[in-house]
This record gives structure tokens, sequence and C-alpha cells, in this order.
């Protein structure tokens, strides 16, 4: 079986990546994507520790959690 060069690549660049910001953004140049985000749900003891890297804007951002759209997010919903 082939396997996907572009995720080779991928992968490859991921690896070098010097910090989670910057493997966000390679993977929006790889695949030539808008925006991407990865998000880390973590608890750490019994507090909520959530990690985001995203290539929105700050301002899209505040937006976002003002307005409370990771309520009615159809890929928050279904847990993507």
């Amino acid at each position: 079986m082939a396997i996907n060069k572009q995720l080779v690549i991928a992968f490859e660049a991921l690896d070098g990546a010097a910090d989670v910001q910057s493997a966000v953004e390679q993977v929006r140049e790889l695949y030539d994507l808008h925006h991407v985000v990865y998000h880390l749900g973590q608890t750490v003891g019994s507090m909520d520790t959530p990690f985001v890297g995203t290539t929105y804007p700050d301002e899209w951002v505040s937006r976002y959690l003002l307005k409370g759209y990771v309520h009615v997010d159809p890929v928050v919903q279904e847990d993507f």
C-alpha cells in the first residue's frame, strides 16, 4: 500500500517544529488551509487546563470566546 507522500512530508515537518504554534502554522501551509486549530483538552488535578494553538487572529479568538460560540460550534459539538 502506498503512503501518501504529502502526509510523510507533513510528519517530517512537524517532527522538526520548534513548538506547537510553529507546527500548527506548518500544517496550514502544507495543506493550503485558511486556518488550523490544535486543541488539547487536559485536566490537572481537579482543574481543566486546555491548550489551544491556532492560526486565527487574536481578535477572532476573543470574539469566539466572549460570544460563547463554543456552545454552537458544530466541530466542537462533534468532538473533533
